[in-house]
């Protein structure tokens, strides 16, 4: 975990209040959804990705796979709605 829970608290609240900027179809992760989740990350720190796939399960290892290739920090899911966090370095 790389936040603490008054961190944690502070992005779910920022989390709600913008749009998700990376949508993942049920095509699923490419290379070019990678780079602009990393250039998201890197403007923003906390980014909202909306995902067009309706098997929880894969969702979950699709989100699981975005926080380790990008190295961030699911804050949360909901839906069809993840928020991920990387603190800019």
């Amino acid at each position: 975990m790389f936040t603490s829970k008054q961190q944690k608290q502070q992005l779910l609240n920022k989390a709600q209040k913008i749009k998700p900027v990376v949508v993942i179809s049920s095509k699923g992760l490419t290379e070019n959804i990678y780079h602009e989740i990393d250039s998201a990350l890197s403007a923003h720190e906390l980014v909202k990705i909306r995902f067009n796939i309706e098997d929880r399960a894969e969702k979950t290892q699709v989100i699981s796979a975005i926080c380790k290739k990008m190295q961030a920090e699911l804050i949360l899911a909901i839906g069809h709605v993840a928020s991920i966090y990387r603190k800019k370095s």
